[in-house]
């Protein structure tokens, strides 16, 4: 009651003028609600279900396991020969997506997996990628989370588990793969 009495007040005395001042004016109060965000998951409406039904959507399907992940990645592991960008662009730098011929270096390895794990089916939060120092080299990953948080790093030298690969990480792509998120 008293913010409307205030209200009241100020549009009273901020029209310039109060003896010009509307009293059988209604005035419209509109405010906005802002809904509370709980970390708890609710339950999925039925019509969700059903959607997700119809149009195959990864949300509905099981959480891959590390043997989903193996049989991607050794289908391009197996095929992939290491090329330099500047042997194969003649550019310093250029991320692609692995052609037929399977020839890339590590950040177009890592995208390519990206690629083939979204596309069967892993959800785009388990999957990004990242950037670190091995040694004296810049190089590109795979980042896999499966069976329920085991993440795991990808690249074109085979899968490690994240606390075993030797690495000085600087950055990754987020949940949303829109921003880059210090390590």
């Amino acid at each position: 009651m008293k913010i409307f009495i205030i209200l009241i007040f100020i549009a009273i005395f901020s029209s310039g003028c109060n003896e010009d001042f509307d009293f059988n004016k209604k005035i419209t109060i509109k405010t906005t609600v802002r809904a509370k965000v709980y970390s708890a998951h609710a339950s999925a409406h039925p019509g969700w279900i059903e959607f997700c039904k119809k149009y195959d959507h990864p949300i509905n399907q099981p959480q891959k396991t590390i043997t989903d992940l193996k049989k991607i990645f050794y289908e391009l592991f197996d095929n992939f020969n290491y090329v330099s960008d500047q042997d194969n662009y003649a550019v310093s730098d250029q991320w692609e997506i692995i052609g037929s011929d399977g020839k890339g270096d590590c950040e177009d390895f890592a995208l390519t997996l990206f690629q083939n794990l979204l596309s069967a089916g892993f959800e785009k939060p388990n999957v990004r990628i990242a950037l670190g120092w091995v040694g004296d080299s810049y190089h590109c990953v795979c980042l896999v989370e499966v069976d329920s948080g085991v993440l795991y790093v990808c690249d074109n030298y085979g899968i490690c588990l994240f606390d075993k690969y030797e690495c000085e990480w600087d950055r990754a792509l987020d949940e949303t793969h829109l921003y880059w998120v210090k390590m």
